[in-house]
């Protein structure tokens, strides 16, 4: 039997085009009715995640605009005191020569209650006293000026109880608008605050202009006024709360943080006098510290304001050579005390002589004005002592104090009580204006006491002995209540600072402050802060609170240091840290929660993709078995997917972007229909809501939601793609 083979050629399969699964991914999609419901869905999410981001940027822009705007890039402030800043002036100079330093103005800031006569309401504001000229180099308050200028701030109106009225601004919110007579006819309100010694101070101010930063917090709550009469509201005796620092460019802060450190701090030398002039031989501060004075070689003493460094006047002592010299409280009388007992005070301004101090034949070793500058104390190296009546130049007392040379006088913050540190080793205290003894102060060590302090409250006495060591008596029981060494060799000077706590001592190694916590028995004292000063002191005076000390070194110099607080020196992001990072974490869950609704719409998409591959099951093993392969099936699912994610971002962004930038259209539509508020600005601060689109977060949002329906049709596609043809076919 012959077998015949039959040869069977097969024909060539024509495999679908590239762009068979597109059309027919397109065509079950335009089919599916349900799709359009997907779309709607991711549409929507898209443009409720494009709107709720753009108005949380914006609030965020516009919110670290205004704190930059009225905060500044940098601030000083002093570690210690509402007001611990004083001759901000010379802060100010070295300030501005620090690199990327571009600005430097001074403020004073504070708490109060503001009383608006016309309702009488009282409300809790913030003030700030600004210099009219200075403010615009830091911030942006010029620009937010509504009505009226910062020179405003320089006028004053008649006051109808008498006087003339300082000027302010209030902010927008305050009123609610700008009144159009402003100028010609200002307002009156009331502020009570609490100065920095806890009284109570009460001015009225005449409302000048209207600033509007649109934050509705600033608006509300914050009070500007100029820097002097926030002085006087406060009483910091010419002090400020800080310095506003501008940079060039913000991203230097640090650089220039450390280059603002290096000139601002305790030790630093403010001022240098007479460099190339006669060496000094004494020194003397004022009480407030704004004058300096020095006996050169030659018998010259020489006057300098110590805040311009300007030289002010030159006095011959006259007669024998000066042994000791003294400022009177506000520098306008200066004390030289001679080498042969006598002393004379002169007028500063004029060079006149004010009252002449007899010759006794012993020389002057120290002089001292009371801190109203009514009385004068001269002691000399046989250990008497006179009190002289300056007004009536003639004197009170004369007292055989010491055994010994009397090395230090000083009175008490009241001029009632003066006492003395002598070589013999004793403190005395007498009543200043008859000179009667009040008691009697001895040390443990028993050596030569070289300076005498008073504290504020006259409730200690603290004494510096010429080995070093440091006594402190309580006033009324009259006993040591502690001692230590302080430094090697004799104590120069010492201040109590502005409280009983801070004691400030100079030795020739330089100044040392010590803190002083009193108990019921004894007094514990630590070193609190040192201010290095580099060269050896042969001559030291301190001003009042300790804040500035004048020194002599061994070659002569004269020269002012800093002898205060450190200063504290942050960042508006470091003054404003953890409102933004809860800004930030709040537009973070924002965003995590919009997040998770456009995945809930995604799901649309898984539903719809899963809910088509089972009904074309039949479709399914056709296109297999007309040669398509797996990854077309897949593709012609996939496809859907990508549409539908494609068609609602594109829909979403438009009507997202297109209801950002209307948001405030929107919002003031819903207030008229329903009168409601949803955007309140006691609650969000802005009176209007901060919208800002960038290009970012729409193409992020479109590209996420494009992503997530891939990622959603990808698994009922990969199912499709693996069904059997003979199986799907076999069931229909």
């Amino acid at each position: 039997m012959n077998q015949q083979s039959v040869t069977s050629e097969k024909a060539p399969s024509r495999r679908p085009s590239v762009r068979t699964p597109l059309i027919i991914g397109l065509r079950y999609l335009l089919r599916k009715k349900l799709s359009y419901l997907a779309v709607l869905g991711i549409a929507l999410s898209v443009g409720v995640i494009i709107v709720v981001m753009s108005v949380f940027t914006g609030w965020h822009r516009q919110f670290t605009a205004v704190i930059r705007g009225y905060l500044c890039d940098m601030k000083v402030v002093a570690n210690d005191g509402m007001c611990g800043v004083d001759d901000w002036k010379t802060w100010r100079e070295k300030a501005l020569k620090v690199e990327h330093v571009e600005g430097a103005a001074p403020f004073i800031q504070g708490a109060g209650l503001l009383r608006r006569p016309d309702t009488g309401g009282m409300m809790h504001v913030m003030f700030r006293g600004v210099d009219p000229k200075l403010e615009g180099t830091v911030s942006r308050l010029p620009e937010y000026m509504a009505s009226g200028t910062l020179e405003d701030l320089r006028r004053t109106y008649p006051n109808p109880e008498g006087g003339q009225l300082s000027t302010c601004f209030l902010g927008y919110e305050f009123y609610g608008y700008v009144p159009p007579d402003l100028q010609q006819n200002p307002r009156q309100v009331v502020i009570v605050t609490a100065t920095q010694d806890l009284r109570k101070r009460l001015a009225k101010y005449a409302v000048a202009g209207i600033f509007k930063t649109g934050n509705a917090q600033y608006d509300n709550q914050f009070v500007i006024m100029g820097l002097d009469a926030a002085d006087d509201l406060v009483d910091s005796d010419g002090a400020v709360t800080g310095l506003n620092i501008r940079l060039d460019d913000y991203d230097n802060a640090e650089a220039a943080r450390q280059g603002l450190q290096h000139v601002l701090r305790p030790g630093a030398v403010l001022r240098s006098f007479g460099e190339c002039g006669p060496r000094a031989q004494f020194v003397a501060l004022s009480r407030a510290g704004q004058w300096i004075a020095a006996a050169l070689e030659g018998g010259a003493v020489t006057v300098w304001d110590a805040e311009r460094g300007e030289r002010l006047r030159t006095i011959e002592a006259g007669g024998a050579a000066p042994s000791c010299i003294a400022l009177g409280p506000e520098g306008k009388l200066l004390l030289i005390g001679r080498a042969d007992g006598s002393a004379a005070a002169s007028e500063i301004a004029s060079g006149q002589r004010r009252f002449e101090v007899p010759a006794s034949g012993q020389a002057v070793t120290a002089a001292r004005f009371s801190p109203y500058g009514y009385l004068a104390a001269v002691g000399r190296a046989d250990g008497s002592l006179e009190v002289w009546d300056v007004d009536r130049k003639e004197r009170l007392a004369q007292i055989r104090a010491h055994s010994g040379a009397i090395n230090d006088l000083k009175f008490d913050s009241d001029g009632e009580y003066l006492a003395s540190a002598g070589q013999d080793g004793v403190v005395k205290v007498w009543e200043a204006e008859s000179g009667a003894a009040h008691s009697r102060l001895s040390g443990i060590m028993h050596s030569p006491f070289s300076a005498v302090a008073f504290s504020p409250t006259g409730k200690l006495i603290a004494a510096g002995a010429a080995d070093g060591h440091i006594t402190i008596w309580r006033a009324k029981t009259r006993a040591p209540a502690v001692t230590w060494k302080s430094v090697d060799g004799p104590v120069l000077a010492m201040r109590f600072g502005s409280s009983s706590e801070a004691l400030f001592v100079a030795s020739a190694q330089g100044l040392r402050c010590y803190h002083i916590e009193p108990d019921a028995e004894h007094l514990n004292v630590w070193e609190r802060r040192p201010a290095p000063i580099t060269t050896s002191l042969s001559k030291a005076s301190l001003r009042q609170r300790g804040t500035r000390v004048a020194v002599v070194d061994t070659e002569g110099r004269l020269r002012l240091h800093y002898s205060g607080p450190g200063f504290k020196i942050t960042t508006w992001e470091e003054e404003c840290k953890i409102f933004l990072e809860a800004m930030e974490m709040e537009r973070f869950l924002q965003g995590l929660i919009m997040s998770l609704i456009l995945v809930l719409a995604e799901f649309f998409v898984f539903a719809i993709i899963t809910t088509m591959v089972y009904e074309k099951r039949h479709d399914i093993g056709i296109l297999k078995a007309v040669g398509f392969t797996r990854g077309q099936i897949a593709t012609v699912f996939m496809v859907c997917g990508l549409s539908i994610g494609i068609t609602g971002a594109l829909l979403g962004v438009g009507g997202g972007v297109l209801f950002a930038h209307n948001v405030n259209a929107v919002r003031e539509l819903i207030r008229q229909v329903i009168h409601w508020d949803p955007f309140p600005p006691n609650v969000y601060y802005f009176t209007k809501v901060p919208s800002y689109v960038g290009v970012l977060s729409p193409a992020l949002t479109a590209g996420g939601a494009i992503l997530c329906s891939l990622l959603f049709s990808l698994v009922p596609a990969l199912r499709a793609a693996r069904m059997d043809p003979v199986e799907t076919l076999h069931y229909e």
